[in-house]
């Protein structure tokens, strides 16, 4: 009876405790899995991110346009002027006065990276801020629409505008 005993405790001192290859396999395959998915979520991250801060760029740029409209900033001729943003499909152009003139040097012309296209559909592509109210001139209901639409992931973020400039 002793020599059992002492048998029985031996064999439990001597047993080694490992992992089993079904065990090692289930670990990689849960470790597999969680990078992918991280991978996946990361990848689909910098599209949104490059989205919405080109949305909120454009719109910042917009609102100081309205700004110098409003404070009645001079332009390059030292005038008290209207100011505006000419959307075009792969950039947009911050000019003074009250029309768009491309020649005009002193126009800011902002490109937007790809995947990145904009539409509107203001009347002309262009919005003018008054002076001194900051109203769109000539506004036009229905026609108050800036789109920014990624391409690849066919994401869209839409600006829609009242007529005293603010985006709703």
């Amino acid at each position: 009876m002793l020599n059992k005993q002492r048998l029985v405790c031996q064999k439990k001192h001597n047993s080694i405790s490992a992992f089993t290859l079904i065990e090692l396999i289930l670990v990689v395959l849960i470790i597999a899995v969680l990078t992918s998915i991280v991978s996946l979520t990361l990848s689909n991250l910098v599209p949104r991110a490059n989205l919405s801060t080109t949305t909120e760029i454009l719109l910042a740029e917009i609102r100081q346009q309205q700004s110098r409209a409003m404070s009645r900033e001079k332009n390059q001729y030292q005038e008290a002027s209207e100011y505006g943003v000419y959307i075009e499909q792969n950039q947009y152009t911050l000019f003074s006065g009250t029309s768009y003139n491309p020649s005009n040097s002193s126009n800011l012309i902002t490109e937007i990276p790809a995947p990145l296209e904009l539409s509107s559909n203001f009347p002309s592509q262009i919005i003018i801020f008054a002076k001194g109210s900051g109203e769109i001139i000539n506004f036009v209901d229905g026609q108050n629409v800036i789109t920014v639409t990624d391409t690849v992931s066919n994401q869209i973020k839409t600006l829609n505008f009242n007529p005293y400039g603010i985006p709703e």
